[in-house]
């Protein structure tokens, strides 16, 4: 099973980045990969054909699409899914079919957990992904130089990265019999 881990932050100094990495590092027992946003021409979704996307744009869509599972780092701007995120996903979700994913998320203020359901409904109604009921939500406090510093943050990735890897293997299985 291949996992990859989709980094959604354009920020040089992003605290989304720092704990999506945290969460590749504990994943175990499966193929894993790590997209980061920053490193993509993202171009802005307008219906056309991914063909005529940048190729920047249509190697990230190959990944997602022999991609068998997602973790997403996902940014909170204005208590929503970044706009960078969402266009993203909404050139390249196709290949997201049917998949289970997971969110890891990281926000300005504690108040802004709940924009994680935005994420889960936009792709559970999408592209009827499967979201894995576990969201591991930090704010700007949790990290110290580039480092997630709060024990119970990290106690809630190594718990994500454990269960979320075991739950995917098993949706996963069911879906290709």
């Amino acid at each position: 099973m291949k996992v990859l881990c989709i980094q959604g932050s354009l920020n040089s100094d992003s605290n989304t980045n720092t704990l999506l990495r945290a969460a590749f590092d504990r994943l175990e027992g499966v193929k894993k990969s790590f997209l980061d946003l920053r490193e993509v021409k993202l171009e802005f979704c307008d219906g056309r054909d991914l063909a005529d996307y940048h190729e920047d744009l249509q190697v990230a869509a190959k990944e997602v699409e022999q991609s068998d599972a997602y973790v997403i780092g996902m940014p909170v701007y204005c208590y929503s899914v970044s706009g960078a995120l969402k266009n993203f996903l909404d050139i390249t979700c196709s290949g997201m079919e049917n998949k289970p994913f997971a969110i890891v998320c990281a926000a300005g203020g504690e108040r802004s957990y709940l924009a994680t359901a935005d994420l889960q409904k936009i792709l559970l109604f999408e592209v009827r992904c499967r979201p894995f009921p576990r969201v591991v939500f930090a704010t700007g406090k949790d990290f110290k130089d580039g480092k997630v510093t709060n024990a119970e943050v990290n106690k809630r990735l190594d718990q994500l990265a454990e269960e979320f890897v075991a739950w995917a293997k098993l949706d996963v299985q069911r879906g290709a019999s």
